[in-house]
C-alpha cells in the first residue's frame, strides 16, 4: 500500500516539477533543482526520523508512523521521478516543440498531447526501476514500527526463534513482487512499441 501511494504520489509531484523545470522564470528553475537535489542527496532514513520526530516540532501537527513513512517516501521518490521526467522532456525530438510552436498550439495542449507521452513512454524502463527501489526500501519504515511486511517478518522470527527460514521467505517475497513488477514494465514497454 505504501508502494502504491508513494509512488503515485510521487510520480505525480515528479512530472508536475519536471514541467515547471523548464520554466523560463529563474526562481521556479532554482527551488525545483533546490528540491531535488535536497531529496536526492540525504538517505532516506534521516528524512524519515526528521519527519517523524523533528516536523511535528515545528509545525505542532503530529503524524502517525504510517503517514510520516507515506510523506518521506512520496517526497522522496518525487525528487527521483523529477530528474527521470526531466530526462524524458529533454529527450524530446526539438521538431515537435517547434511543429508545436509554429501551429500555436496552447501550453495546456503542447505539454499533455505533444511533449508529456513521449517523454514517458521514453522513461518507463527507470521509472519501473525506481518503483521496484521504493518497494524494496519500504522495509526501512519498520525502524519507526510502521507495520509493513520487514517489521511483521521480524515479530514472526523473534517468536518463532528460526530467522533464517523466516528472512529468507520474506527475500523470496520480495524477488517474487518484485520480479512480477519487472515483468509488468517489460510487458508494458512491448505493448507500446507496438502501438508506435
Amino acid at each position: 500500500l505504501i508502494t502504491i501511494i508513494a509512488t503515485t504520489l510521487g510520480f505525480l509531484l515528479g512530472v508536475v516539477f519536471a514541467t515547471l523545470s523548464q520554466s523560463p522564470i529563474f526562481l521556479i528553475r532554482w527551488f525545483i533543482a533546490g528540491y531535488v537535489e535536497i531529496w536526492r542527496n540525504t538517505p532516506l532514513l534521516v528524512q524519515l526520523v526528521w519527519i517523524h520526530l523533528a516536523l511535528p516540532l515545528l509545525t505542532g501537527v503530529s503524524t502517525t508512523a504510517f503517514q510520516s513513512g507515506l510523506i518521506a517516501m512520496s517526497l522522496q521518490a518525487s525528487a527521483y521521478f523529477t530528474e527521470i521526467v526531466r530526462a524524458g522532456i529533454q529527450s524530446v525530438h526539438r521538431g515537435q516543440w517547434e511543429a508545436a510552436f509554429a501551429l500555436a498550439l496552447p501550453r495546456w495542449t503542447l505539454w499533455t498531447r505533444i511533449i508529456i507521452p513521449p517523454a514517458i513512454r521514453t522513461t518507463i524502463p527507470p521509472l519501473a526501476n525506481l518503483s521496484i527501489s521504493l518497494f524494496k526500501a519500504t522495509s526501512i519504515l519498520a525502524i519507526i514500527s510502521v507495520d509493513e511486511f520487514m517489521t511483521i517478518t521480524t515479530r514472526v522470527s523473534n517468536h518463532a526463534l528460526k530467522p533464517i527460514e523466516i528472512f529468507t521467505f520474506a527475500a523470496l517475497v520480495y524477488f517474487i513482487i518484485g520480479y512480477a513488477m519487472s515483468r509488468g514494465t517489460l510487458n508494458l514497454e512491448r505493448y507500446l512499441q507496438k502501438s508506435d
